[in-house]
């Protein structure tokens, strides 16, 4: 089970800097000061074993006092990142940045401030070599706007900023968030650095926000080619209300015969949901896990919950997506 009774994970070992600083515009936010960033308090959300990854999340509340407030703030680290195939992308410990807009002006289209996009992957990401691969994230907008993803550059991506000999020849990255990329050889690691940005419209070339994504790709040989069916279907969407116990199954059916099993499906989540069901075998073929969550009133709106699945110790790419909607318990009257 992984909830937020978990113990926080200490990631400290890799930080030589934990503040977010002011970027640029510094001069608009009035309040702001360098905020310090708690990696030995943030909790695990999720972990999977033989994927070897785990989770934590966390969030800082900062006031701000200034209603025109639109600056940038930046969290680095001068060696955030393992060995990386490409010199370019900085081989061995290669700069690890971030960086996002703030901006509270009120939106010219309804007057309201803007609330940015948000994006979740699953990192690792585990791709078979020689086979082109679409690789496509979990996005959301609570303000229904166009979303778009692009390459990061400069101070938002540090020493893993794309250039032609960063990644394998043909890798693109479309607007409406896809990643088109083939590995050439069993055992290259790279950096992707990508910002997911809103815009009012699908004609307008403003962003209103951008939101940093960066994720790993590794490149394996993998037993089998063919992903599972899932089900429920990808992008579902299911309404859940705050302080109600919601116990939800997902199924994995492999489509790669009975010598080849399932043997983890990994999460990641928000605090306090809670894998009550381990990956557990109906069949030769037919596998699934069970998760429990009740919703609090600070959950309210879309929480996003993406998994991958695990063949014989063989992973693939980030399957699926679930976006839930929280509904806030009424008053009675």
């Amino acid at each position: 089970m992984v909830d937020n009774a978990y113990p926080p994970v200490d990631i400290q070992c890799c930080a030589s800097s934990n503040y977010l600083v002011c970027l640029s515009n510094c001069s608009t936010s009035y309040s702001w000061s360098d905020t310090y960033v708690a990696y030995n308090a943030l909790p695990c959300v999720d972990f999977s074993p033989t994927l070897g990854v785990t989770i934590t999340s966390g969030s800082y509340i900062v006031n701000l006092t200034n209603t025109a407030a639109h600056f940038s703030i930046m969290f680095n680290n001068t060696n955030g990142w393992r060995t990386l195939t490409s010199v370019t992308a900085g081989g061995s410990g290669a700069p690890w940045q971030l960086e996002c807009d703030i901006d509270i002006r009120l939106r010219p289209d309804n007057g309201l401030i803007n609330t940015p996009p948000t994006a979740n992957i699953i990192s690792p990401i585990k791709i078979p070599v020689n086979v082109q691969e679409t690789i496509q994230w979990s996005t959301f907008d609570a303000d229904g706007d166009d979303i778009r993803c692009r390459w990061a550059t400069g101070a938002e991506c540090g020493g893993v900023c794309k250039s032609l000999s960063t990644y394998p020849a043909g890798t693109n990255l479309t607007s409406n968030c896809a990643l088109n990329i083939k590995g050439t050889a069993v055992g290259t690691w790279y950096a992707l650095a990508i910002m997911v940005e809103d815009f009012v419209n699908s004609t307008s070339f403003t962003a209103l926000s951008s939101v940093p994504l960066q994720f790993l790709i590794s490149v394996i040989n993998a037993s089998c080619l063919d992903p599972p069916d899932i089900i429920p279907l990808d992008q579902s969407c299911i309404g859940v209300k705050v302080g109600v116990n919601y116990t939800y199954i997902f199924y994995a059916i492999s489509n790669c015969g009975s010598t080849v099993t399932i043997s983890d499906i990994a999460t990641q989540s928000f605090t306090g949901l809670r894998k009550i069901v381990p990956v557990t075998a109906i069949n030769s073929t037919l596998y699934y896990i069970e998760v429990q969550w009740t919703p609090s009133a600070s959950q309210t709106g879309s929480q996003t919950l993406s998994w991958a699945y695990n063949h014989h110790n063989t992973a693939l790419h980030l399957l699926l997506k679930i976006e839930r909607l929280q509904v806030p318990v009424q008053q009675n009257t």
